[in-house]
């Protein structure tokens, strides 16, 4: 296994040896498992081409909309634009049914 040396600030090692405990596992070893889980999260993340699509696509949309000065308006501008996909496991249904009381608040 290769060895990497990080420095970090003392209270993020102190976070870090909380929730490792918790974990009942080293600092090592959770910084390990947290790592893999995000490196794992954003390989299947969209590709570049698509994200480059969707950011091109969110710009001219914000620009013909021009400002939105208000929650109800932005609220009608979410409804009208809206694409309804499949929520993410991590979401819970409470998360999504709070989401969606308050989608911009």
């Amino acid at each position: 296994m290769n060895q990497v040396m990080l420095n970090m600030p003392p209270n993020l090692h102190e976070q870090l040896a909380v929730l490792a405990n918790q974990n009942k596992q080293s600092v090592d070893q959770y910084i390990l498992k947290a790592l893999t889980q995000l490196v794992a999260y954003q390989m299947q993340i969209i590709p570049l081409t698509k994200v480059m699509e969707q950011e091109k696509a969110f710009h001219a949309l914000r620009q013909q909309l021009g400002p939105v000065t208000t929650p109800d308006e932005a609220r009608q501008i979410l409804q009208q634009t809206h694409e309804a996909v499949e929520p993410e496991v991590e979401l819970t249904p409470q998360l999504r049914k709070q989401f969606r009381k308050n989608p911009v608040e």
